[in-house]
């Protein structure tokens, strides 16, 4: 039985998939990834079969517009709908690839910025599962996790605040996918209001890839909305840190980790003076992702290196803070690890972890990109240090470390397809 699993996204969207596809193939699953080319080596070497989908997301996010409005100061729902419009010029694309990623599948699992799958697999007349990475069901309790931090909203805005953010995202594209849908697939268009009632709300399960001691369920999700826990890749047996790595660890205290994964800065020699000098005020070695242009500098002091890649599994346990952009899958891996998180958001989803870490108590106020300083990052490095928040940080580590967020997305996945045959026969 064929699984295939579909993202669309950077590293933090595409990697939990991998983690959930290591659990199906030893579920006895056959499984391929959907995704970007350049993810395509990622998904082999951890046992995946690949189909290709148009579009390299570090293009966009590193294109001028994009680094302009992160570095600027302009507020998530308009950076929501640049991506949106840049989304537009690949979209004709990206369908077709999905429908031919499908081919061949017995079940489709995909992320939010897929939709085309729900469509594929009805086509083709195979299930089709979506998931989640981020808590975006709709709810009267909550507002919309991409609306401003600030904007209290209450009963029944916070409801339309999930309708308006759907309806961004789907009135740009409503007439790419209609003309896909009935020129290409011969189905029926879809209606003004978008897919996102027949897919999230009258089908079968919803994989939420979070923790429930993270994110609790709103009291008014339906019940086909299953928070598992986090997808968390883990480092394999075998992987080996470098030597210029293990030797940094084992010479002092446990670093700071800071790193901004796939988000770009406008000048990295200007975010890495600021991360080197806050640093330094805090009394405190550091770690350095260098990522995709985040982070740059040709001359460090002995007390903090620098790294190209490692496993957040296997890193965070041994830093003694980790700073971060607060992508879903980065908070996880930090939440996870035990150690007090500090948030630096730039958009999206991003500002909404920051306040989940600091209203859990694992982390000081996030500090949004635009305001990042030496003084403010050398506070929150400080506060960090507090007996209180490392003691919070632990006890939520111990709980999030129990879970297994990939098992009980497989179990929930083989009630809707089935199981293997190689794995019935077990």
């Amino acid at each position: 039985m064929r699984i295939t699993l579909i993202s669309v996204g950077s590293r933090g969207d595409v990697q939990p998939y991998v983690a959930l596809g290591r659990g199906l193939l030893a579920a006895g699953y056959q499984v391929r990834l959907a995704t970007h080319p350049p993810f395509e080596s990622f998904a082999r070497q951890h046992g995946l079969d690949f189909a290709p989908l148009h579009g390299n997301p570090q293009e966009i996010l590193q294109g001028e517009l994009a680094q302009v409005l992160m570095n600027g100061g302009r507020d998530t729902i308009r950076l929501l709908g640049m991506f949106v419009q840049l989304g537009r010029e690949m979209m004709d694309q990206l369908h077709g690839d999905i429908w031919q990623a499908a081919q061949g599948s017995d079940a489709l699992v995909y992320g939010p910025l897929a939709v085309a799958s729900h469509y594929a697999a009805k086509k083709l007349a195979i299930p089709a599962i979506p998931s989640l990475l981020q808590p975006i069901a709709r709810s009267y309790r909550r507002p919309s996790i991409f609306m401003p931090r600030w904007l209290k909203l209450g009963i029944p805005f916070n409801y339309l605040s999930h309708l308006f953010v759907e309806q961004m995202l789907w009135q740009p594209s409503r007439s790419q996918v209609n003309r896909w849908l009935t020129e290409d697939m011969e189905m029926e268009p879809l209606a003004f209001r978008g897919p996102f009632r027949e897919i999230y709300y009258e089908s079968g399960p919803i994989l939420m890839a979070f923790s429930p001691h993270v994110v609790p369920p709103a009291p008014d999700w339906p019940a086909n909305h299953q928070l598992t826990g986090y997808w968390i890749l883990e480092a394999e047996d075998d992987w080996q840190a470098p030597a210029a790595l293990t030797t940094f660890l084992e010479a002092g205290d446990p670093p700071v980790y800071v790193g901004f994964g796939s988000m770009p800065a406008e000048d990295p020699a200007a975010a890495a003076e600021v991360v080197l000098a806050a640093l330094e005020r805090s009394g405190q070695r550091g770690l350095l992702l260098q990522g995709w242009g985040g982070l740059a500098t040709d001359d460090l002091p002995d007390s903090v290196h620098m790294i190209e890649a490692a496993p957040h599994s296997w890193l965070f346990p041994r830093m003694n803070a980790v700073v971060h952009h607060g992508g879903a899958g980065t908070t996880a891996a930090g939440l996870r690890a035990g150690v007090p998180s500090i948030i630096v958001p730039h958009f999206s989803d991003q500002p909404y972890w920051g306040e989940r870490v600091q209203a859990l108590g694992m982390g000081p106020a996030p500090i949004p990109r635009k305001k990042l300083s030496v003084a403010r990052l050398a506070r929150a490095i400080e506060a960090a240090q507090g007996a209180e928040m490392r003691a919070q940080a632990a006890a939520l580590g111990e709980k999030l470390r129990v879970e297994d967020g990939v098992r009980a997305a497989v179990a929930l996945i083989g009630e809707r397809v089935g199981q293997p045959q190689a794995f019935a026969q077990r």
